[in-house]
């Protein structure tokens, strides 16, 4: 609770757009930042995947020709009724800004999938124990 009061406290997020120290609530950011404290890592990357999902601005406007952009916009929202800036977004959900790159590019990668260590990736043939390799070449 001391961070989301010296937040609160301090500057804030110091945007001017969506003023979200006045549109939010102390105790609101606090009983979300210990929700999201409490999930598994792999829950909170999914709730992250979903919100990002959620906040993407559409690519084309019907009736008139795509423009490529060359960065992503966002819409990130603390609930269905209000948006917030991309630090108050940050702050809310424990995020650091690199750590949102890496989710940010394995959304775009792969899509709203759990993320997997290239360590732990396993193939199908690959035998997991000495003894199964073992009874399958005495056969």
């Amino acid at each position: 609770m001391a961070e989301v009061n010296a937040f609160f406290a301090g500057a804030g997020c110091g945007c001017q757009r969506y003023k979200c120290t006045r549109i939010l609530l102390p105790m609101e950011v606090a009983a979300r930042r210990v929700e999201v404290s409490a999930m598994t890592e792999r829950n909170k990357e999914m709730y992250i995947f979903g919100q990002l999902v959620v906040s993407q601005f559409p690519t084309g406007v019907p009736g008139r020709p795509a423009a490529t952009r060359q960065r992503e916009r966002n819409a990130f929202r603390f609930d269905a009724r209000r948006q917030v800036c991309l630090k108050t977004f940050l702050f809310i959900n424990r995020l650091k800004p690199k750590r949102y790159k890496l989710l940010l590019k394995h959304l775009h990668e792969n899509g709203p999938v759990p993320r997997r260590a290239a360590s732990r990736t396993f193939d199908s043939e690959t035998p997991t124990s000495e003894g199964t390799s073992e009874s399958s070449e005495a056969a």
